[in-house]
């Protein structure tokens, strides 16, 4: 089996190393010769998909192929390469033309009675005021007043960014993802996303270790929402846990980075061996999982006398990384760390028995780091009100 992955950035390096560990053959496809998810693949190919010939027929000889980006145009461009050839699209492009806007998802949400934050002027401050389009925490910022409101709203649509407005709740913050055969749709396990001070995903935790309820309810929030998509793919779906009950801030159809190494590295379930199997082979379905693990996935920055958890934006930086196996007693880490070197970046991947047992693995982790790089200060920033269940470490220390 040979995955065509397009797009070699985040999403790109999580469906080469997911792709790789379900020993699948992969080839990436990026426009910029730095992506860093080429260095990972079997096979690299720089090009424009909508454009270069050389790139099309890359593409026609694989047995899937998994768009990893968010450029409209590309996505176009690889839905159609998809259909002519006759090649299986592990993507679902009408599904994710709603998910793209928040305004649009938004819509659905609300028409399908899921519960959401309340959106401004209908709510208290502070306000959380973010672009309709795009992931992760890039122009997100939060309001205390009008003022702030009016300034924070123009400046997004001077960028051409139309703003979506919302009420701030401040809590856990978990994730799920779903896949779908257009008819059968199975969501799989809720994470813990820990949030660095920009509120950027720098951790997550599998599974969520909060209440049942909760992620239950969140489990059948993605369900409905998958099927009134009529889903063909994956998606996720992200919400805040406040008073025991989900408020769902976002969905995504597409592969997510992150939380699915972590539901390998903590249940063995790989998201997407799991769509090969719904969308390639007709065997949709949730594996059997009979002894789960606890696991954490962490980003972290080395540089002068500091190590520093950071956000995935950082980490995107990561230049030529690769898969290395047992790195300062991690699992696995995806990095460009080499011996000697005065600055490195790396995603740390480790898991075991229970919770516990993970706390001790980690910290040792980082000290061994610490020591065998000579650095003298640890950073884990928090946003304001935020903190990190297994150290217990929050905002404010």
């Amino acid at each position: 089996m040979k995955i065509g992955i397009v797009g070699g950035a985040l999403q790109g390096m999580e469906a080469v190393y997911l792709s790789k560990k379900a020993g699948y053959e992969t080839l990436v496809i990026d426009r910029r010769e730095e992506a860093p998810a080429l260095s990972l693949a079997d096979e690299a190919v720089v090009g424009d998909v909508e454009k270069e010939r050389h790139v099309t027929e890359a593409l026609t000889e694989c047995d899937a192929i998994l768009p990893a980006n968010e450029n409209m145009e590309a996505l176009v461009a690889v839905d159609w390469i998809a259909e002519q050839a006759g090649v299986p699209l592990l993507f679902d492009l009408d599904a994710y033309r709603i998910s793209e806007s928040k305004l649009r998802s938004n819509e659905l949400l609300q028409r399908l009675g899921v519960p959401m934050p309340r959106k401004w002027p209908s709510c208290r401050f502070p306000v959380v005021v973010k672009p309709s389009t795009g992931s992760g925490s890039t122009e997100v910022t939060i309001a205390r007043n009008e003022t702030e409101v009016e300034r924070l709203v123009l400046h997004l649509r001077g960028e051409g960014l139309e703003p979506v407005v919302e009420e701030y709740v401040n809590g856990p913050n978990i994730s799920i993802e779903v896949i779908g055969d257009g008819s059968i749709f199975t969501p799989y396990i809720v994470t813990d996303v820990i949030l660095a001070n920009d509120y950027d995903c720098k951790r997550v935790y599998s599974p969520w270790r909060g209440m049942a309820q909760a992620a239950d309810e969140l489990a059948r929030y993605a369900t409905l929402t998958a099927r009134a998509l009529g889903l063909r793919g994956i998606m996720d779906m992200e919400a805040i846990v406040l008073d025991g009950h989900p408020q769902v801030l976002e969905i995504d159809a597409r592969i997510p980075s992150q939380t699915p190494a972590a539901i390998l590295h903590s249940h063995g379930i790989n998201l997407v061996e799991e769509m090969v199997k719904g969308l390639v082979h007709g065997r949709m379905g949730t594996p059997t999982v009979p002894q789960p693990r606890v696991a954490v996935y962490e980003h972290v920055v080395a540089k002068g006398d500091t190590l520093h958890a950071c956000g995935e934006g950082e980490f995107a930086h990561v230049r030529h990384p690769r898969i290395v196996e047992g790195l300062f007693g991690a699992d696995e880490a995806i990095t460009d760390h080499r011996p000697g070197m005065d600055g490195w970046t790396a995603t740390l991947m480790m898991a075991s028995p229970n919770w516990a047992a993970l706390r001790e693995r980690r910290k040792e982790c980082l000290r061994r780091i610490m020591d065998e790089n000579h650095l003298s200060r640890y950073l884990d920033l928090f946003p304001e009100g935020y903190g990190d269940p297994l150290t217990g470490l929050s905002d404010d220390e």
